[in-house]
């Protein structure tokens, strides 16, 4: 978990274009030793306790504390410490303390000793790798060459124009920053590696939780030397990776390994090639596949985008030739009733006999039949512009 740093007096310069630092840190173990006869009806407070021991380690501080074992015999307490030169002053403040609780009648004794480290030694690899039946020290990988560093934040190794949060770390980065222990052969950061999760488990390479792969990965340096590896072993004991930001320090606990594995040899190197080779030709032929369905679905919706372009092309020439037939049809229809109904005037003016009034009225009927036509046409003609204009949309 990534916190921040209060005192960085102590941090070394890991790696200064990331402002990556290297800073000690200190864990101690306190216990308390409980009654042998349980108190009824008497419950003790972990917090109160835990308040009575900042107190008296002031006026220094923990960065941390913890429980970590918790029966009827005992409590144990974790407290982790910046700075390890203050790491004496709090044990001879703690030590032997005797500490009264609110509604606990008995007292209780604090016992404090510095945590051992559970960082690997240089026995531990030696023996690990002279003892190993499968392993040939004259071969890369198969000796005391590679480290492996998890719990490492994500943000701390994009370079300065990364700034998308699905951004990957860099292993150009990464090497980078380890060089200065000595010449590295390769660098292996399995999350760069977008085929990784395909390949089997044990050619991934992975240990972090899929829990915490959207803040920290992890990754392996192989060293050219063994003094290389010994160097950056010795470096990263006992300390946690600091970043300096503007005018914060940030601080984060880094879990270190040599690596057991063969994770590094070139025979393992080569598979993760070959499987990444195999599965990158399989996307590549799915992609193909995929574009190819693309390519012919909007060659499709071109074919038919043209089609209904040519259809509505049609559909306005055909209306047009109709309207026009129908207004021909009408003007001549109109022309036809004007002089039918002057020609049938001229008869009546010369028939006094003839009612005048009943003719005109019979032909102002025909007059208006003819005018409901004329409205149907035009009403057709609007029914065309609407058809068109839902076609359009």
């Amino acid at each position: 978990m990534i916190q921040v740093c209060r005192d960085t007096s102590d941090a070394a310069a890991l790696y200064l274009p990331q402002r990556l630092y290297l800073k000690p840190f200190a864990k101690l173990n306190i216990s308390v030793q409980l009654p042998p006869s349980k108190v009824h009806g008497k419950s003790l407070s972990n917090w109160e306790l835990m308040e009575k021991i900042r107190k008296m380690a002031q006026p220094e501080s923990f960065s941390a504390l913890k429980v970590t074992k918790h029966s009827t015999e005992m409590i144990r307490f974790e407290a982790e410490m910046e700075n390890q030169d203050k790491v004496e002053h709090v044990i001879q403040r703690i030590n032997d303390r005797i500490v009264h609780l609110t509604n606990y009648p008995d007292p209780l004794k604090l016992k404090v000793t510095e945590a051992k480290s559970d960082f690997p030694s240089r026995h531990a690899w030696d023996s690990f790798f002279r003892d190993a039946t499968d392993m040939d020290e004259m071969k890369p990988g198969e000796r005391p060459d590679t480290v492996h560093i998890c719990n490492l934040p994500i943000r701390w190794f994009l370079h300065e124009r990364d700034n998308d949060e699905d951004s990957i770390p860099s292993e150009s980065l990464f090497k980078k920053v380890f060089e200065k222990f000595g010449s590295i052969r390769q660098v292996d950061v399995p999350v760069a590696d977008p085929f990784r999760m395909q390949m089997k488990s044990m050619m991934r390479g992975i240990t972090t939780p899929p829990q915490d792969t959207a803040l920290y990965f992890e990754g392996y340096i192989q060293f050219s030397e063994y003094v290389g590896f010994v160097r950056c072993m010795d470096a990263l004991r006992g300390k946690k990776l600091l970043r300096k930001r503007d005018s914060i320090a940030e601080w984060c606990p880094i879990k270190v390994e040599f690596d057991k594995t063969k994770h590094m040899t070139d025979a393992a190197v080569k598979r993760r090639g070959i499987v990444r080779e195999r599965l990158t030709s399989r996307q590549r032929a799915k992609d193909d596949v995929e574009k190819d369905i693309k390519d012919k679905v909007t060659r499709r919706e071109a074919r038919e985008r043209q089609k209904d372009a040519c259809s509505r092309i049609i559909f306005n020439s055909l209306r047009q030739k109709y309207e026009h037939s129908e207004l021909q049809k009408l003007e001549e229809m109109k022309e036809r009733e004007e002089r039918r109904k002057k020609k049938n005037l001229a008869k009546l003016m010369e028939r006094d006999d003839v009612d005048l009034n009943g003719r005109v009225a019979e032909e102002q009927k025909k007059l208006i039949k003819a005018q409901k036509k004329l409205q149907a046409v035009r009403l057709i003609e609007e029914l065309f512009k609407r058809i068109e204009v839902s076609k359009s949309c």
